[in-house]
């Protein structure tokens, strides 16, 4: 009589084998957890030692500003001179609403005057830009 071979053996280590590739992945990621929580711990336990002091020390200095008070004076003043320019463009009302009166509307404070404050507004709020406080440096160049 032929013997027949004894599959059951070899099937069991293959299901051995199986279940051993299994577990490997699993023994990785327990091994991820384990270290992941080692560092929250480290973390936590230097988290509770944070002096803001020392932050302040490591933080970056104060930036300068680009414009001084005296250059938002210039702004202000300009800006006013502006709206002055608009309302006197801007004019009154005519005397009677059935009458047109072309000394009113083409009245040179509205034609000429308005028009040249609003001018002298923006020129004055461009100089409030350029202007430079410390007069005794040079300009320093933009690149």
């Amino acid at each position: 009589m032929a013997k027949l071979p004894n599959n059951h053996s070899s099937s069991s280590n293959d299901e051995s084998n199986k279940n051993k590739e299994q577990q490997q992945p699993v023994s990785r990621i327990a091994e991820r957890y384990r270290r992941s929580d080692e560092l929250a711990k480290e973390t936590s336990s230097s988290a509770t030692n944070f002096n803001p002091k020392d932050q302040m020390a490591v933080s970056a200095p104060a930036q300068e500003m680009l414009f001084s008070n005296k250059n938002f004076m210039w702004f202000g003043i300009g800006i006013a001179i502006v709206v002055i320019g608009f309302l006197l463009m801007a004019g009154g009302q005519m005397p009677d609403a059935n009458t047109f009166d072309e000394s009113i509307i083409y009245s040179p404070l509205r034609v000429t005057v308005a028009p040249f404050l609003v001018l002298v507004g923006l020129g004055v709020i461009i100089y409030g830009i350029f202007k430079n406080e410390d007069s005794n440096e040079p300009s320093k160049p933009l690149l």
